[in-house]
């Protein structure tokens, strides 16, 4: 476990992926949105659609993709696995600050206007051309 959490972390610090024209270095981000609100009821569609039109279209212009999903997380109190609906949002931007504080901001509405614990995210370097 602590070699695979050391390969992590080193992953966190390598430099910008050498990449092929016409591909050019990128952040490729996920970030897990869950779709059940603590204490009971659900993220409707609807109330879903103005979170994307609202905080991630006006920040993310260029394009994403939102993909439906189902997430299984272990609640630390109870220890009982928890099966969520989720949504899986893939962004794929510039490697700089003002990327990730965009990222960071969407999580953080998340959280606030859902009352959301978390949003999962997963941050790499990749390749790609549009």
């Amino acid at each position: 476990m602590r070699a695979l959490l050391l390969l992590l972390l080193l992953g966190g610090c390598a430099s910008a992926p050498m990449c092929q024209k016409p591909t050019e270095p990128q952040l490729v981000a996920q970030l897990f949105f869950g779709r059940e609100i603590p204490g009971g009821g659900a993220i409707g569609e609807a109330a879903f659609e103005r979170f994307v039109d609202e905080e991630i279209t006006p920040r993310f212009p260029d394009g994403f993709t939102l993909s439906a999903a189902t997430g299984r997380w272990r609640d630390a109190q109870t220890r009982q696995t928890i099966r969520e609906p989720s949504t899986l949002l893939l962004v794929v931007a510039p490697d700089e600050p003002a990327t990730r504080a965009r990222l960071d901001a969407i999580a953080a509405s998340y959280k606030t206007r859902f009352r959301q614990d978390a949003v999962g995210q997963v941050l790499t370097r990749g390749c790609a051309a549009f």
